[in-house]
């Protein structure tokens, strides 16, 4: 189990180092990738072609699927221990302590920036003022009100899991409402349903409710629920067979991994394109042994045990000491 956890702590760190990537192309390239397009389209004959290379490239920048890995990642973390222990207790103190296990780090990223702007230390709107004027000064929408320490610590204590609030100290938060009631979801109907056989029914019946309702996040987290029950329920479980049976093979398995990291890579034409590529990225590697020993590197794991506070405090700094350090 511990290695396991290794390389899905890797997978994390990746997923959050893209998300950050992402932010930092938008700040200060925000127009490459529509470039990278328009120059791939009329340099290249060929739709395939131009997509295929297309999506090579934004692989990396695809915060959006990262996102969905993240929450994938999320349901099927937490759902492990439902299944390797002694569970009623440990449902009963994860349900009870989520939220604040939540609220502490976001409190404190939205007390950074609160300090960053009180002190006059964010540059994204002077930063934006130099912009060229055909840029379109992605960045410049942020940070435009004054700060309020009651309203800060209001939108890190309550805003940011149960409401909307409409000045952003830090917009990647809006993460954070789904993972609080996904997860809260994933303990919820385990408490409800156990291990009963019939169990699977009503996931599925809940990810269909939730795909047509569009709460995409939702599906996200059953799925990553389903899959961690089928993984640890009895080897008779029909989903256990059929995963079995489709991932045996190692080298296939490398040649589905390198084709849903170009299908990632495509624009999220259909909204609900990067739930099954999220949930068959963490599936193929849960069955890979060779993709396991590349996340399990020492860089990786690093990179994965910082990646909640990575993902919580990069816009805060970017919109400060980066757009300083670029002016």
């Amino acid at each position: 189990m511990e290695n396991k956890l290794y390389y899905l702590q890797g997978l994390r760190g990746i997923a959050a180092f893209i998300v950050m990537l992402k932010h930092l192309q938008l700040t200060f390239a925000e127009n490459l990738l529509t470039e990278l397009m328009l120059f791939l389209e009329t340099h290249s004959n060929s739709w395939l072609v131009t997509h295929f290379v297309y999506a090579g490239i934004n692989i990396f920048f695809n915060g959006e699927l990262a996102v969905f890995i993240f929450w994938f990642l999320s349901a099927y973390v937490i759902s492990i221990k439902l299944y390797t222990i002694d569970s009623r207790p440990y449902l009963t103190q994860a349900f009870s302590k989520r939220y604040v296990r939540l609220a502490i780090p976001v409190l404190a990223s939205i007390l950074l920036a609160y300090s960053l702007i009180s002190l006059g230390l964010m540059f994204n709107q002077e930063y934006a003022q130099n912009l060229p004027g055909n840029d379109s000064k992605w960045i410049n929408q942020y940070y435009t009100f004054s700060p309020d320490i009651i309203l800060a610590i209001k939108s890190g204590l309550w805003d940011t899991f149960f409401a909307l609030n409409e000045e952003e100290y830090n917009p990647v938060l809006w993460t954070i409402n789904p993972e609080l009631y996904g997860s809260l979801l994933c303990f919820l109907i385990y408490g409800i349903f156990g291990r009963n056989k019939l169990r699977f029914y009503f996931y599925f019946i809940v990810a269909i409710v939730a795909l047509l309702l569009l709460k995409y996040w939702l599906v996200t987290f059953i799925l990553g629920h389903i899959l961690c029950a089928a993984q640890f329920s009895a080897a008779q479980s029909p989903i256990y067979k059929v995963f079995s049976a489709i991932f045996k093979n190692q080298r296939l398995n490398i040649l589905y991994f390198i084709c849903l990291l170009i299908l990632g890579g495509l624009y999220n034409y259909f909204s609900f394109f990067y739930i099954p590529i999220s949930a068959l990225i963490v599936t193929v590697i849960l069955y890979s042994k060779k993709i396991q020993r590349l996340l399990e590197n020492n860089y990786l794991i690093w990179l994965g045990k910082i990646s909640f506070s990575l993902y919580l405090i990069h816009f805060p700094i970017i919109c400060s000491y980066s757009c300083d350090a670029y002016l």
